[in-house]
Formats: C-alpha cells, structure tokens, sequence
C-alpha cells in the first residue's frame, strides 16, 4: 500500500512538472468566434482603419449633459494620441488630425484646377485674404489652428473633417466641443486608434478609463478589449473553481480508502498534454476558452480509466468502453464541423484527449493492471419511492421540449459586454438613421477604375459612400490640376501676394508650389494620412450606406459583390440553423448505427438513450427558470451530452444485455456515480464562467450531465426490468 501511495505521488508530481513546463501559444483574440462567412467582415474591421473609429459614451449627471467629466476625459485622452490613439475629436483641440490635414492641403493641386473657371485667381488671393484677416483675431493659445490656416488658408481641411465623421450617426449637434444628443443628454467622442482592435493594444489607456463613471468605449477595440479580458478571467475562474472540485474530489477518494484512484488522474493530464500540443500543432496556437473546456474533457477522458479499473475482472469492460467511445467521438465529431472556429477547434481538442484517455487507460489496464485494478466503492445515490415517475416526466419533458424549443442564433451570444457598456452600444447606434453598411474590397489594380465609378454613381444616386473615389480625382484631372499650377498658379500667386501674406502663408505656397507632385498610384496611398485609413495590404476598400429599402436594392443591383453586415450575420444565422437540421440527425442515425450493430436489439437501443433524454428534460427546466432561451452555444453542449450520455446507458445496459457472472449492479451505479463525480467536476468550473460561450456551453454540459446520471441511476433499471417482465409472460 506505501510503494502505491509513493508511486502514486511520483507520477502526479511528474505529470504536473510536464504539464507546467508546456509553453503553449494561447491565444485570447476575438478572431475565432467569427465563422467563414464573417471572415470577409472581421478582416475588414481588423485591416483597414476606417473601421478603428470607437466612441467614447459619456452618461448625463443629474439628467444633464456633463461636460465637465468630458472636458477632463479628454485630456487624459490626449496623453494617449501619436500612440495608441490617432484622432481625437472633443473639445477645441484638432490633436490627430493636424498632420492629417497638412497632407491634405499638400495635395490641394491634385484636387483643385488654378483655372478651374475666370473666377480661380480672384478665389484663392480673396481666400487668402480672409484668412489673413481671421488670423488677426487668433490668440496665442490657437497654435495649432493658426498652422493649419497657414498650410490651407482657403479652408479645404473643413472638407477632410467633415468626411472623417462620415461614419457617426447623424443624430448629434456639436456643443462645447462635445457631440450632443439632445434627448438623452449624452455627450460622445469620437477617436480613432491606431493599432489595430487587440486588449494589449489598448490595454494602458483602458485601465485609466476605469477611473471614469458611466462613461463607455463603443466600438471594435472595446468590444475586443471586453472579450479578450474577460477570456483571462474566465480562465482563472474555472482554474481556480477546478482546483478547488478536483481537492474535494480527492479527499472523497482519500477517505473512502481508495487511494489508489490517484492513479488515474496522471494519465488524463498527459492525454490533455498530448491533446494540446496536436491542437497547436495543427492551428498554430490553442485558445484560452478552448483550455477551458479542458476541464470538462478531464472528466469525460477519467470515466475510461474508472469503468476499466473497477471492473477489470469482467470481460465485458473495455466492449461496453468502446461502445461508449464510438457513440461520444460521434457527438464531438459531428460539432467538428461546426461553422464556428471556436467550437471545431474545441472539438478537436476534445476528441484528442478522450482519444488519447482511451488508449493510455486500455494499455494501462493491459499491460499493469496490478497498479490499475481497484476495489469498487459504494457509492451511489438512493432509490426513493416515485423516482421513476420523476424520471418518466423529466424524459417526457425533454422529448416534448425538443419539439417546442424556441431557437435563438443571436450572434451577440458571442460577445462579451458589461450591462453599461451593452446599454451605451445599443443606445449610439440606435441613433440617426437606420442605415445599411455594404463593404465591397477591391485589388489595387482597380484604382480609379472602380473609385471613379464609385465616386459618380454615389453622388447621382444620393447614396451615402465613404471610398477613395471622394479624395482622388480620375488620373487624367490630376495631371490637368497639377498642370495649372505649374503652368500659371504659382506664378499668379507670387506676383499677387503681399510680402505679409506671402510670408505668413509660406508653407501654404511651398506645398502648392512643389516640384513633387504627381499622379498618386496604389503604392503612394499608403503614405498619405487621410487615404490610408482605406488601404490595405494590396486593397482597398469602399463603404456605402443603404439607408431606404430602394436605396439598398440599387447597392445590391449595383455592386452585388458587396458585403451587407445585416445579410451576413442573417446568412451565417441561417446557416448555423440548416447545420443543425443535418448534425443532429446524423448524430443519432450514427449513434444508433453503433448501438444496434452491438445490440441487435431495439429494446435495449431505446435503453441506451434514456440518461440523454433525462438529461435534456432537467436542462430544459434549469434554462427555463435561469429565462434564457436555446442559444446555439446550449445546442452544441447538448450535442457533446448527447455523445457521451450514451456511455452510461450502455453499462447499465451490457449488466442486463451481457450479464457477466463476476459482475454486480452495485458496482456498475458505483462506477456510474464516480463518472457523473468527474464530469460534473470537470463541467461545473465553467457555469462559473462570464463569457457567454464558455458559460452556456458549461450550463448546457452540468445540468445535462446531472439529469443524465438521474436518469441512468433511477430510470434505467425501470425500463430494462419492464423487458424482462414483458418476456416471462410471453413465455407462459
């Protein structure tokens, strides 16, 4: 008993040492939860800047706006700006856009024609002029905007500001520098980042937000910051939550004398090492809620190693085992080919490591069952007068449930927001028109081909369009407007100039007056402050904005190559729904497959079912009193209890069907109950979770797993021994 315990020691302390040195690539990004058909939209708001745009919500105090809070914000927002932040929009300060804006003046020629009409000298020396006159006026502490003026006196750079807010809702007037809704009294600043939406990336500025009450970052990077934060936490959470279960589950162990079962749990965590390494492998890194589910998979991996070690008399063991194994790769398998990034990769960990479970705990039980033969523990739940009548109803209920369920494939189940944050999201974009976005990338090849086009029939149709077409003019105006300047501009404005506007305005004529202009191709956009934000690596992109039903069909006539947010997240909803119409009939014909080739039985088929319909009858009553409806993340839990629900029917199943001499049923509800112990154990940590998937997916795998023991433990044997009954009286 002492070299079992020390044995025993030396291998879990072993397994920890290899499990800790693991240096895994975990991955905490946000990218995975989006299926194929949004990839389009994911690499649209993760590549090009103009989606970076995030909007600072800032409550009303005492039903007033409160622009104090706002002005203070915005200083601690500019510590941030020429880092983590490119634009910023609040107050009197035009921060970001400075350099922007001289960019932009820079390449006045290439937009605006000298001799566009009789009237364009007089045009630029009167907006010259003017300026000179406002500039007067401008105090010491308006550097910034007496530059500008410098660099653009003819008040292009009002244009570019305009087209920066293109994408905020038209809902806002602008007071004290702030964007003001009037009814609601919430003022809102624009920023635009300029790393791409990641919570390391914003992960300094997020933590002085914190410091702020009632004020919340909309957008891509504080959707992200929220979701890739709460994936850490969730992480420790079901960690700490499964170190805790897994103590006590020990000490049962412990005090019931059974020392020996230690042994079992050094083989899972070398399946699970094993699991993950191939995993990483394979996907070139393992996400942080995919090591999560870990914990669940522990428990379904341990339950080979306690049917085999607690009858390693019965040959019948490793049949039923593999029976169980077949049925539960069928439900895990069927999810691997899930839509969803997350959930395949999941799959494929799980499947992995009860693979690898199954076949170290065979070769174990083979070839040492002298460390892996263990007395049977007695224990398991009581029989209590109705109990079949519960279970009856809990199966009725789950059959009837099925039948009645109202599905919701709401893709906000995936994203992660606190409740004031969820509020300020749907409130800022409830606001002005409710417009359709439509995404359309093109190759660089197709610049001004497409822009040109674009630009013309956006304006003709009155159709809103934030593209490349409303910066640059076709090639061939280029040269025309470059031309006049050379030609006659420069030269009119240095005879006309006063030597006072001429030196005041020095920067302005130095950038018009350049020998560097030239005809933008692809490569130079890059570098161009107020084109860039379209730009990506060998594309651009162009957005429009369907804010009338006939307005939307034009786009979709028009350019039927482009991406509608709304369709898209309705196809990929579809999608989901007619993947579920063929996963779960293909699960149960698979299953059923299985069990009717090893049973040859209807009767004791229908048997092997009834822990999964109980199962499914307690998740319905714990999701109806938790008010949530069927998500698709419950769905998919029920599919994984579908899979390994089976395995319990089978034991108590083969006692009846293959009823081995050495074999008692004690032992098999004893076995039973210490496997429902380690699932439950393994599933539990994760209702504990606050990410929506992590947390209905642990919901759906506890309860269906609790009602799946109660319906092995007090339903089963009802309906087995009905058979039985059935059969002597037919023989009389």
């Amino acid at each position: 008993m002492r070299s079992l315990k020390i044995l025993s020691t030396m291998l879990s302390l072993l397994t920890a040492l290899v499990v800790c040195s693991a240096q895994a690539k975990i991955d905490d990004s946000v990218d995975i939860f989006f299926p194929q058909s949004l990839k389009y939209l994911q690499y649209s708001q993760t590549e090009f800047p103009v989606f970076w745009w995030n909007f600072l919500v800032i409550n009303p105090h005492e039903g007033k706006a409160d622009y104090e809070k706002a002005r203070i914000l915005c200083k601690e927002l500019q510590k941030f700006q020429g880092k983590s932040v490119k634009r910023l929009i609040c107050g009197d300060d035009i921060g970001g856009f400075t350099g922007t804006l001289g960019e932009w003046s820079k390449d006045l020629v290439l937009r605006e024609n000298f001799h566009a009409t009789p009237d364009s000298p007089m045009h630029y020396q009167g907006a010259i002029q003017n300026a000179m006159a406002e500039l007067s006026f401008i105090s010491s502490d308006k550097k910034d905007f007496f530059n500008l003026k410098r660099m653009d006196p003819t008040d292009q750079w009002q244009i570019y500001l305009q087209k920066s807010q293109a994408m905020t809702p038209a809902a806002f007037t602008r007071e004290q520098g702030f964007l003001l809704e009037p009814k609601s009294q919430r003022l809102v600043i624009p920023l635009q980042f300029a790393v791409q939406p990641k919570m390391t990336n914003v992960q300094d500025m997020m933590d002085d937000l914190q410091k702020f009450d009632d004020v919340h970052l909309v957008g891509a990077h504080g959707a992200s910051y929220s979701n890739e934060k709460q994936v850490h936490q969730d992480m420790e959470i079901v960690s700490w939550v499964g170190v805790a279960v897994l103590v006590g589950f020990i000490a049962f162990l412990v005090l019931k004398g059974r020392v020996g079962a230690l042994l079992l749990f050094p083989p899972v965590a070398i399946a699970m090492f094993l699991a993950g390494w191939v995993t990483e492998l394979f996907y070139g890194s393992i996400h942080g809620l995919t090591l999560a589910f870990g914990s669940g998979i522990v428990g379904l991996a341990v339950d080979y190693g306690l049917h085999g070690a607690f009858n390693q008399e019965s040959k019948q063991t490793w049949k039923s085992n593999l029976v169980g194994f077949l049925t539960t790769l069928v439900g895990l398998g069927i999810l691997a080919f899930s839509g969803i990034p997350l959930i395949r990769q999941m799959m494929v960990f799980g499947t992995l490591g009860i693979l690898f479970g199954f076949v170290i705990f065979f070769l174990l039980c083979k070839y040492l069952p002298q460390y892996f033969t263990l007395k049977p523990i007695d224990w398991y739940f009581p029989d209590f007068r109705g109990s079949g009548i519960v279970i009856a109803a809990l199966i009725v209920l789950g059959i009837v449930g099925s039948f009645r369920v109202d599905l919701s494939f709401d893709l906000r189940k995936f994203n992660y927001q606190l409740p004031g944050d969820q509020e300020a999201t749907n409130w800022f974009f409830s606001q002005g028109a409710q417009r359709e976005t439509y995404l359309l990338l093109h190759d660089e090849k197709d610049l001004y081909v497409k822009t040109d086009q674009e630009q013309s029939w956006s304006t003709a149709n009155k159709i809103s369009y934030v593209g490349l077409g409303e910066y640059l003019p076709p090639q061939e105006v280029q040269k025309a407007n470059i031309q006049s300047w050379e030609e006659s501009g420069c030269g009119y404005l240095s005879k006309n100039l006063s030597v006072t506007e001429s030196k005041v305005f020095a920067p302005f004529v130095n950038n018009v007056c350049a020998d560097d202009h030239k005809v933008l191709q692809f490569a130079d956009l890059a570098g161009k402050d107020y084109l860039n934000h379209l730009v990506g690596r060998g594309q651009f992109i162009s957005v429009f904005f369907g804010e009338t039903s006939a307005q939307k069909n034009l786009i979709k006539e028009k350019y039927p190559d482009a991406h509608s947010l709304v369709d898209s997240i309705k196809g990929f909803s579809d999608s989901l729904e007619s993947d579920l119409k063929w996963m779960i009939p293909v699960a149960l014909l698979l299953s059923t497959m299985v069990l009717f080739v090893y049973y040859r039985n209807l009767y004791w088929v229908v048997a092997a079912y009834i822990p999964f319909l109980s199962g499914l009858g307690l998740f319905y009553i714990a999701n109806f009193f938790k008010g949530g409806s069927l998500d698709l993340i419950s769905v998919l839990g029920l599919l994984m209890v579908f899979g390994f629900s089976i395995d319990y029917g089978v034991f108590v199943t083969d006692f009846y069907a293959f009823k081995q001499p050495e074999e008692e049923y004690n032992i098999i509800q004893s076995v039973l109950g210490l496997a429902a112990m380690t699932n439950v154990i393994g599933f539990f940590p994760m209702v504990f979770a606050k990410h929506p998937i992590l947390h209905q997916l642990g919901f759906a795998l506890f309860f269906g797993t609790v009602g799946t023991y109660f319906g092995t433990r007090w339903g089963l044997k009802k309906f087995l021994l009905m058979e039985q009954r059935f059969m002597k009286r037919s023989k009389r």
